[in-house]
């Protein structure tokens, strides 16, 4: 999988979280280069809670993580030291993240219109989503298709594969103003 491979020997980073990093980066108007930090009242909602990313934005006063454990689950409870979110059911306060990170968890939930629209309702005026996935449009894609050979469509857990039209309509059909569509080379 290149998007989980390519290990950088400084931090351990995948591709994927290099290249989210890159977005917040630019989003946010930070440094290209160096720690990534957010003044203490910038409020960070990240769907995911490892990885050498989670782990640098771990170090910021306004920085909440989480994975999804079950329906068993309240949001907002801690599970093995993890805080539990449903993105179909957030249990943060409306209007009260400037930035959340979304990624590779889109294709893997069968609604994820709901999972938007919950997203849109917690982020303040002017706040950014940032999404990563897997993406149908890239070229590699298209290659692995032609050849039959394509491993996204052997996961069972992926409900969906998302292209450039199909995910800006899903955004917008959630109030998201789609700002920037990149393909990782």
């Amino acid at each position: 999988n290149l998007r989980e491979s390519g290990a950088c020997a400084h931090c351990g980073s995948s591709n994927r979280q290099r290249q989210m990093a890159l977005m917040i980066r630019q989003r946010c108007h930070l440094a290209p280069l160096g720690p990534i930090w957010f003044p203490r009242s910038y409020a960070v909602y990240n769907t995911e809670s490892n990885g050498a990313l989670h782990h640098r934005l771990a170090m910021s006063a306004g920085y909440v993580c989480s994975e999804y454990f079950g329906d068993g689950h309240r949001g907002g409870e801690i599970v093995n030291g993890v805080r539990h979110e449903d993105l179909q059911r957030l249990s943060f306060a409306d209007d009260s993240m400037d930035l959340v990170l979304s990624s590779d968890v889109l294709e893997h939930m069968p609604f994820p219109r709901t999972a938007l629209r919950h997203t849109f309702q917690i982020l303040n005026e002017g706040g950014h989503l940032l999404v990563s996935m897997p993406n149908s449009d890239c070229f590699l894609w298209q290659e692995l298709d032609r050849g039959g050979v394509n491993p996204y469509w052997a996961e069972l857990e992926h409900y969906h594969n998302f292209g450039r039209r199909r995910l800006y309509q899903l955004l917008e059909e959630c109030g998201f103003i789609a700002r920037r569509y990149a393909v990782s080379r």
